[in-house]
């Protein structure tokens, strides 16, 4: 006789819930937990109102220059995603970090100093400069920033 094997039913695939102290309405010790050293800090409340406080200022001046910014709060830290409207797939998330000199500078995805955050309009032109190319070429016909020659549209 062979054995055949069946996927175990939704009852038996989920396991019942731990009865530990607290659910019997016992006091329950504190154990120590530890943190992984690859997780993120959460900044303190003064770093992040320092950081909205610039990420704003650079979305309105990108906003006037034409590209569309989503402000992602929540997040840790918090960033601002660029980015053009016709292709909102393309774009570029900008933090703030302090640099040296206890400047603060806008940071790209990629880890690299835009400009420091006292300069919002030279942030503004450095991430225009590196996004408009990949803008560019979502927005023509072959993808590479130029229209094919060799294909011809009345074929």
């Amino acid at each position: 006789m062979a054995y055949r094997w069946e996927p175990p039913s939704p009852a038996e695939a989920v396991p019942p819930p731990r009865q530990g102290a607290a659910s019997q309405g016992k006091a329950e010790a504190v154990r120590q937990v530890r943190i992984p050293p690859s997780a993120p800090d959460v900044p303190p409340r003064a770093v992040r109102w320092r950081a909205y406080r610039y990420l704003d200022r650079l979305a309105r001046e990108l906003g006037r220059a034409g590209w569309s910014s989503v402000a992602r709060y929540e997040e840790s830290p918090p960033s601002l995603r660029v980015f053009a409207a016709p292709v909102p797939c393309v774009g570029e998330t900008v933090t703030v970090v302090a640099g040296p000199g206890k400047v603060w500078w806008f940071r790209s995805s990629l880890g690299h100093r835009i400009a420091p955050c006292s300069d919002v309009a030279g942030a503004a032109w450095e991430i225009a400069v590196l996004l408009t190319p990949w803008v560019a070429a979502a927005l023509t016909r072959d993808g590479r920033g130029r229209h094919d020659v060799r294909r011809s549209d009345a074929t």
